[in-house]
């Protein structure tokens, strides 16, 4: 279609696609990231139609085939059933012990085979697993979780 992306989402909520002002464009291969803002969107039931302000040729939206389509969230800015957290919200947090020493700060989050896993500064080959055992407490607004999971290598600060 003239000027149309046809994108395929991974959302949970693709209603609230139509909501977003803007949109990056990411390359997977080179990084290189490109802030657009859609003119037009359609929603159907596993793709959307996006068309994007500026862009009206085929030939301009072929340069994007295979980029990523993402929009920026803040932690905390999704919706959500009970208390479920989003990976995403996850970087940057800081993972402490129930007595408040801090182990440090989650650089990464991988999908493991059984449930998510957390990398730490500091512990970089040591991964928290991400479950209600181990993490007993989330707290978005404050940036932490509180973490059970043994690190015998923490020294104390």
């Amino acid at each position: 279609m003239r000027g149309w992306a046809k994108c395929e989402y991974t959302t949970d909520h693709p209603e609230l696609l139509a909501t977003r002002q803007r949109y990056l464009l990411l390359d997977p291969v080179t990084c290189e990231c490109l802030l657009i803002e859609p003119a037009a969107f359609k929603l159907h039931p596993s793709l959307f139609y996006l068309q994007i302000q500026g862009c009206d040729s085929r030939e301009t939206m072929q340069r994007w085939a295979g980029w990523d389509l993402v929009y920026p969230a803040r932690r905390g800015e999704l919706p959500r059933s009970g208390d479920e957290v989003y990976c995403f919200e996850l970087h940057g947090m800081e993972a402490r012990r129930p007595d408040g020493v801090v182990l440090g700060t989650v650089t990464e989050v991988q999908q493991g085979p059984a449930h998510t896993l957390v990398a730490i500064t500091g512990h970089p080959s040591r991964l928290i697993p991400f479950t209600r055992q181990f993490v007993p407490e989330v707290h978005l607004e404050e940036g932490y979780f509180v973490s059970t999971y043994p690190l015998d290598d923490v020294e104390e600060a």
